[in-house]
């Protein structure tokens, strides 16, 4: 009884100390990885896809709201950015929970490796270079005349961040709501963090359009780091419009859609601003379909940079593909992102199936 009761003072002293000398932060970053990491589809779209059911896994981190299908299809989807530098790994799947209640599942993963950490690489001796004199410039942290940088000392570390998002709808008021769970563990050199949050959205459909609202990071996601440091994200809102034109005689769909999302004062460096007050990116997208099989997409983000894409879809298995376009002079965000969407109950079909035929043929 007694060890316990110390094992438990002990905890409370770590906790208090820990909270007494942290950090709390309201940032404007920090679940970038939700907003960056997806499958081809949806980056060949420019993620403006808030108001298109197109129901592919992983629909839910644009938003929770759209209704998903019923076809048990698994995903994954690999990107390198770069020059290689950044790679992400896109995990998605639905799980049925019951027999009308369908939850999309998806895993996140991106990491950067070989950072150059240079904190102690200035010989910060001052004008003469000599260590000791006390001359100007000496300690002062910035690179003087007659000062150097030993590359010796350069170290390296990574940045690896973890998520799992989880949306679920259901109807109501005129259309569905939905919310997306999402857990977050962020690894930055000897340090980590976990966090998690919320996102709420709207969908409904009039007709041939349909409009698409989330409001993301409510009331707010935090991260917690291992010195005890919160840091917590603002909210933002999106909202979202897509209509369908079909022309039936030659079996075509043009499905072009917008994104207008509104973040308040945490504005990027490419965002239109509304009486220099609301600050907000634009981004818009257009997908051509040929009997629901064969898929051409096109778009363009706010930053000037186009989204391209092909896609073909079967009933068991589909393929997606996107180029992503750098207009920046350097160019050097050129990617590609190729996804794979097979459905595991033909899978388990195929293989059950060949497991029984073989037997059969032993047995015989």
């Amino acid at each position: 009884m007694i060890l316990k009761k110390n094992i438990l003072i002990s905890l409370y002293l770590i906790l208090s100390s820990s909270i007494v000398n942290a950090e709390f932060s309201v940032v404007s970053y920090g679940w970038e990885l939700f907003e960056r990491v997806s499958d081809a589809r949806t980056v060949s779209l420019s993620y403006s896809t808030i108001a298109y059911p197109f129901g592919s896994n992983g629909t839910s981190i644009i938003n929770p709201a759209i209704i998903l299908n019923n076809k048990d299809k698994f995903g994954i989807t690999h990107q390198s950015k770069i020059a290689g530098t950044v790679n992400s790994e896109f995990l998605s799947f639905k799980k049925k929970i019951r027999s009308n209640v369908l939850i999309d599942i998806s895993l996140l993963y991106e990491g950067i490796s070989d950072i150059p950490d240079t904190r102690n690489v200035l010989l910060d001796w001052g004008e003469d270079g000599i260590f000791g004199t006390f001359d100007p410039g000496e300690g002062n942290g910035t690179l003087d005349d007659g000062e150097r940088l030993d590359i010796d000392k350069i170290k390296y570390f990574s940045q690896k961040q973890f998520g799992i998002h989880s949306g679920i709808n259901k109807p109501l008021l005129g259309g569905n709501v939905g919310i997306g769970i999402k857990f977050l563990l962020h690894l930055l050199g000897d340090n980590y963090a976990m966090g998690a949050g919320l996102d709420f959205g709207y969908f409904r459909r009039f007709n041939k359009t349909n409009i698409g609202l989330v409001l993301y990071n409510i009331p707010s996601s935090g991260l917690l780091w291992d010195n005890g440091n919160t840091e917590v994200s603002k909210s933002t809102m999106a909202l979202g419009i897509n209509r369908e034109i079909f022309f039936k005689k030659y079996s075509l769909k043009f499905n072009p859609m917008f994104k207008i999302h509104f973040l308040g004062d945490n504005k990027s460096l490419d965002s239109y601003s509304l009486l220099n007050q609301i600050f907000y990116d634009i981004n818009s997208g257009l997908e051509i379909s040929f009997k629901d099989k064969l898929f051409f997409r096109i778009s363009r983000i706010q930053s000037g940079a186009i989204s391209s894409g092909i896609g073909a879809s079967w009933t068991n298995l589909g393929f997606d593909y996107a180029f992503v376009k750098d207009t920046s002079p350097l160019g050097i965000d050129n990617n590609h992102l190729i996804s794979i969407n097979v459905s595991l109950l033909w899978i388990k079909n195929k293989i059950f199936d060949k497991n029984l035929n073989i037997k059969r043929f032993y047995y015989d």
